[in-house]
């Protein structure tokens, strides 16, 4: 994936509400569970988003995946928040 060429560019709708409007969207595709989340600044403003992929497991409720990506989430905004410097 070609970060510096997506900047500024929304892939899909999901990543338009998790930009506009904060909102976190779960998409089941195929075997894979498909989650975009916002990363905020340290004012709780979107910044930008987020996209995790997981491999969906038998038994697995929709609340795991989420817990799993907010965590993915979290990192990658500790992360941007705390570096000096752009990370891409």
């Amino acid at each position: 994936c070609n970060v510096k060429k997506k900047i500024g560019m929304f892939s899909h709708h999901e990543d338009i509400l998790a930009i506009t409007e904060k909102k976190t969207t779960l998409l089941h595709e195929g075997n894979k569970i498909d989650i975009t989340m916002p990363i905020l600044d340290q004012h709780g403003q979107a910044i930008a988003a987020t996209g995790v992929t997981l491999l969906s497991v038998d038994g697995k409720e929709d609340n795991y995946y989420m817990s799993q990506a907010h965590i993915i989430a979290q990192e990658l905004s500790a992360k941007i928040l705390n570096s000096s410097k752009p990370l891409w």
